[in-house]
C-alpha cells in the first residue's frame, strides 16, 4: 500500500510536535503530558501508530536499549545472579568479557557478560550498573522487544529488589542498498526536510552526516543521528539513531521507553522518502 499525501502530512505534524517536545527543559515536562492520543484528537487527523506502520520489507537490522542504573546498583556478584536467572529463561549461550579499571589502589577487572538466546537473535548484556537489551536480525516487532525488556528487567528486579533507573538510551540501526547507476541522495533520503540539510542535495558520493541535540545531564535528553552512505558496487545507506532520556522515577521507565520508541519511528519517517517507503521497503502492510 503506497504512502498517501495525508499520511506524509500526518508524519510531519507528529515529528514537528515531537521536535518541539524535545526543546528547552521547561517545554519538555509539559510536552511529555501531551500524548499521541490528545494530539490526534486535537487535530482531528488519523495518524498511524508505530505498530500500524509495518512495512513489507523493513530495513531495521538492530534495535537495542541501554538501561543505566544508579551507581553501585549492579556489582559483579549481582551480575552473575542475574545470569543464572536468564539461563533459566533460555539464554544459555554465555560470553564473559572484561575491562580493566584503574584506580588509586590497584587495577580491578569489571565483568561484561553477554547472554544469547537460542538462534542468537536476542541478546542481554550486563555490566556494572548497566543492562543492554538487543534484538538482532529480522525485526519481529515492538511487542517482542517489550517482552525481552520485561524478562531482562524482571531478572534485575528479582536480584536487587528494585529497578533504580537513571536513564534509557534507545538505539536503532537501519540499512539498505540501492543501485549505483541511478543513485542520488535525495531520492532515498529526505534532503532539506526536518533533519538532513539541503546542502547535501545532489550528493552521489560516500558521506557521513552526524547530528546531535541536547545534553543529557543539563537537558535530561540527548538525540544523536548518523547517516552513512558508502558507494561501491551498490550504494549502501545506513541510519543510526540514539535517543537518550533521563527516567524521572523508577516506575516511569515504561512510559519513557514508549515515548522514545515513538520518537524513533518519527525520526526514521523524517529521514526517508516515498521512494524508500514504496520501492525499497515495499510499502505498508495493509
Amino acid at each position: 500500500m503506497p504512502i498517501t499525501k495525508q499520511t506524509r502530512a500526518c508524519f510531519r505534524a507528529r515529528f514537528l510536535n515531537t521536535s518541539a517536545a524535545i526543546g528547552p527543559p521547561d517545554r519538555v515536562r509539559a510536552a511529555i503530558k501531551y500524548s499521541h492520543i490528545e494530539f490526534v484528537l486535537a487535530t482531528h487527523v488519523y495518524c498511524p501508530t508505530s505498530d500500524d506502520m509495518r512495512y513489507k520489507k523493513p530495513v531495521l537490522i538492530e534495535l537495542f536499549a541501554e538501561c543505566f542504573f544508579a551507581p553501585s546498583s549492579l556489582n559483579a556478584d549481582r551480575l552473575f545472579e542475574i545470569v543464572t536467572i536468564l539461563k533459566g529463561n533460555g539464554f544459555r549461550d554465555i560470553e564473559l568479557l572484561g575491562s580493566l579499571q584503574m584506580n588509586v589502589e590497584e587495577p580491578t577487572m569489571i565483568p561484561r557478560i553477554r547472554c544469547w538466546s537460542q538462534g542468537r537473535n536476542k541478546l542481554v548484556q550486563l555490566s556494572q550498573d548497566c543492562l543492554i537489551v538487543n534484538l538482532v536480525g529480522e525485526y519481529p516487532g515492538w511487542p517482542t522487544f517489550n517482552e525481552l525488556m520485561e524478562l531482562a528487567l524482571g531478572a534485575v528486579n528479582k536480584t536487587i529488589g528494585s529497578l533504580p533507573f537513571k536513564s534509557i538510551n534507545l538505539n536503532t540501526i537501519d540499512r539498505f542498498s540501492v543501485p549505483k547507476a541511478s543513485y542520488a541522495l535525495e531520492r532515498y533520503v529526505s534532503v532539506g526536510g526536518e533533519i538532513v540539510p539541503e546542502w547535501y542535495k545532489g550528493s552521489k558520493e560516500s558521506l557521513d552526516i552526524t547530528l546531535g541535540w541536547g545534553m543529557l545531564q543539563e537537558d535530561n535528553w540527548n538525540r544523536q543521528i548518523n547517516v552513512k552512505v558508502r558507494s561501491r558496487e551498490l550504494v549502501t545507506i545506513e541510519f543510526r539513531v540514539a535517543l537518550h532520556r533521563m527516567v524521572p522515577a523508577p516506575g516511569d521507565w515504561k512510559s519513557v521507553l514508549n515515548a522514545l520508541h515513538e520518537q524513533s519511528n518519527q525520526t526514521f519517517e523524517a529521514l526517508i522518502t516515498d521512494k524508500t517507503r514504496n520501492e525499497v521497503m515495499g510499502g505498508v502492510i495493509a
